[in-house]
């Protein structure tokens, strides 16, 4: 019998570092987060653009807006991209360099969470749609909202403004270094990332309840070229069905409660926001 289960063990860990073989060649040797802005008339949307063409485009966004953080200015494109081989991100980097066709451009080394995790995220926020006990809670103004007020025009605009199609928000995060519990008092040795995720538990329920998912997660690496600002320690691009469907989500009373425990968490200068337009091929359930 402990013959058997030693061989049924061994057969498990064969298995195991099997799998891990596999998905090791799965993932991409390298993947980069871009932020570009094109010379006058030289803009050709992402995945139609040669700039990409030797990587796999995870996410591309148009028309950027940025809603929080330190002003980097305006943009035309936001893209996630992945490479299989070292070389062809090393030749991108060169290209992109080259390119005269771009104005300016702000390029991290990043790091996405395996796939199979990404679809777990998502498969749970799928699982809130139909939960009862989930109640956004009642609306705040706006303006309650609104951590960062130099953005509230922009806000406003969104709110208020023609397009009220499926947006994504861009997440770009990072954490307190002396995070101060707002609820535990000064003896709590609260993480910052403790902290986040008591803001999160509330604010993925709500998002799940109201069909939004996870486009992209992961974890910033480095910055390539660009303000050292960008080192970001986590970016969580988020899609929401329409610009109705956010409003609900961003004013809804229990979530800008919660905000409390978000705020005490992450350094506001260190981190920034943007909506942006997702191209159809990143749009879920487009046709």
């Amino acid at each position: 019998m402990k013959r058997w289960t030693l061989r049924l063990a061994l057969g498990l860990l064969v298995v195991l570092l099997a799998g891990y073989a596999i998905r090791s060649t799965l993932l991409p040797a390298q993947s980069a987060a871009v932020f570009v802005q094109y010379a006058e008339g030289a803009w050709q949307p992402a995945p139609e653009s040669p700039l990409f063409e030797n990587g796999q485009i995870e996410f591309a966004g148009f028309e950027p807006i940025q809603l929080a953080g330190e002003d980097l200015g305006a943009w035309d494109e936001v893209v996630i991209v992945n490479f299989d081989r070292t070389a062809d991100y090393e030749e991108f980097v060169r290209r992109i360099a080259a390119e005269e066709g771009i104005a300016r451009y702000h390029l991290m080394e990043v790091a996405p969470q395996p796939p199979e995790l990404l679809h777990f995220t998502n498969w749970r926020l799928r699982g809130f749609r139909d939960d009862a006990s989930i109640d956004p809670g009642g609306k705040v103004p706006i303006e309650a909202a609104v951590a960062d007020t130099r953005y509230m025009a922009q806000w406003l605009n969104l709110f208020d403004g023609a397009y009220r199609d499926g947006i994504v928000m861009l997440n770009l995060l990072s954490r307190e270094d002396d995070p101060q519990d707002p609820t535990g008092g000064p003896d709590s040795d609260a993480t910052a990332e403790e902290l986040y995720d008591r803001y999160a538990e509330i604010a993925t329920r709500v998002l799940g309840k109201l069909g939004g998912q996870i486009s992209v997660l992961g974890a910033v690496d480095r910055v390539v070229v660009g303000p050292r600002i960008r080192n970001y320690d986590v970016y969580a691009f988020v899609f929401y069905p329409s610009v109705d469907v956010f409003e609900v989500m961003f004013t809804a009373k229990d979530r800008v409660a919660a905000q409390v425990h978000q705020r005490a968490g992450l350094n506001a200068e260190g981190s920034a926001g943007y909506w942006v337009k997702p191209y159809p091929e990143f749009t879920p359930g487009a046709p």
